[in-house]
């Protein structure tokens, strides 16, 4: 699967899981939505060419499993891999569909605008989320995709704007990762006292 045809989301109000709607009244920062996301056919820093989901820019806004570790230990995160206690990746996606529909808006001080699921294909392995800032409206984008059914989801979580997102990501992924940890997954979160400790150092969490 090269590429992912994804709807675009242009609603002027948050989402219908938003914890309030005492916002509702301010200008919304939604930012465009990225034309590449999705598997597609890319290159690395080298020019050799990969599929994976689109790269993070420079700015620490963003975790992507399909980046280079060494070319971008800031940006990298390890990809997630089911228990062999289910059968395929379906069934793997379908419970990842799940653990993501439980996510609480509002968790960690962050996603208080709520989420919707915009594409969810569990038979190919893609769910493309976006996650929505309550007083600002920014809006995050969530990938989880399967490559080589070899076992393990990539994943990305990206802001669209500003430079910092203040752990944002970071937040959602370790909740994410934690919960699906309780299942039986290998599912590593973000690690900012090592890996991503210039990313927390740039966005003054520790």
């Amino acid at each position: 699967m090269a590429s992912v045809l994804l709807k675009n989301d242009n609603d002027a109000n948050a989402f219908e899981n938003k914890i309030s709607t005492a916002y509702d009244d301010r200008p919304k920062r939604k930012g465009p939505q990225p034309s590449d996301l999705g598997l597609r056919k890319r290159k690395d820093m080298e020019g050799e060419e990969y599929t994976g989901l689109k790269p993070c820019d420079a700015a620490p806004h963003c975790f992507c499993s399909t980046d280079n570790s060494n070319d971008d230990p800031m940006h990298s995160i390890s990809p997630w891999k089911w228990p062999s206690s289910l059968s395929g990746k379906e069934a793997a996606f379908e419970e990842l569909l799940s653990v993501l529909k439980s996510y609480p808006p509002g968790q960690g001080n962050i996603d208080g605008g709520g989420f919707k699921i915009v594409t969810s294909d569990t038979k190919n392995g893609y769910l493309y989320l976006q996650f929505e800032a309550l007083k600002n409206g920014y809006i995050d984008d969530f990938e989880a995709a399967s490559i080589d059914d070899d076992g393990a989801v990539q994943i990305r979580s990206s802001s669209r704007v500003g430079y910092l997102d203040f752990g944002v990501n970071a937040k959602r992924i370790n909740w994410i990762s934690e919960a699906l940890r309780k299942k039986g997954w290998d599912a590593p979160g973000v690690d900012l006292q090592a890996q991503h400790y210039e990313y927390a150092s740039e966005n003054r969490l520790i």
